[in-house]
């Protein structure tokens, strides 16, 4: 073979192989943006639906704001808990219940009871939620099917031995801690965020809003007819 020949295959074995490793690197950023979508879709598909069969219960340990009880009570009520638990003795010093003004209690049942993981049907789990070291942050939780939340008072935190028996522990990666109505409010939206199935948007707008209320979505008034 002629020197220029060769100087012409090499040139064009040179340009081939830059190509391929060009292509190379396209196609590894695809195959991982899949698998990062891949890796999101399975993440979705890994949160469990909320059904009216599933179990949630609150445990509250040692409250001692019968404010910040009621306003649990209240969240228990929006997001279909089936109970609330508690335990100590400070709320039952003061029990009030002025932040309810849905009278939950009438439809949710608040129980007092010294272990709050007692009594509980097989397969719900146990999860606390709390600053602990190695926790899970609320955003890459994926909940139970079935579960009691339970959370610490609020000038305090959960006893470790609640802890040790906790199926998982969670936080919520916050600037500072939220105050216990507040936290249990995130969980059970956080719950119901990552629950599958559809939501018909109209029909939850028409059944939870004020009977004054005829607010509208200007793109959307032309569905809307009450």
């Amino acid at each position: 073979m002629k020197p220029e020949h060769s100087m012409a295959f090499f040139y064009h074995d040179s340009l081939l192989i830059k190509r391929m490793q060009q292509t190379t690197i396209i196609y590894g950023i695809i195959a991982r943006r899949k698998s990062r979508a891949f890796s999101f879709s399975m993440y979705l598909t890994r949160t469990i639906p909320m059904t009216t069969k599933s179990t949630v219960i609150i445990g509250l340990h040692n409250p001692k704001s019968p404010t910040n009880v009621g306003a649990v009570m209240r969240a228990a009520g929006c997001y279909d808990a089936s109970q609330v638990r508690y335990n100590g003795t400070r709320y039952s010093r003061a029990v009030r219940f002025q932040t309810d003004t849905q009278n939950t209690q009438e439809r949710i049942a608040l129980v007092e009871m010294d272990d709050l993981t007692a009594e509980l049907d097989k397969g719900v789990a146990v999860v606390c939620v709390e600053f602990a070291v190695g926790a899970t942050s609320l955003p890459s939780f994926c909940h139970p099917e079935n579960a009691v939340y339970i959370f610490g008072p609020e000038d305090g935190s959960l006893p470790q031995d609640i802890v040790d028996r906790a199926d998982h522990v969670v936080y919520v990666p916050t600037h500072g801690c939220m105050n216990l109505a507040a936290t249990v409010n995130v969980v059970l939206y956080d719950r119901l965020a990552k629950s599958i199935g559809q939501v018909d948007d109209y029909q939850q707008v028409i059944a939870n809003r004020d009977n004054k209320n005829r607010l509208k979505v200007k793109a959307a008034s032309d569905q809307v007819t009450q």
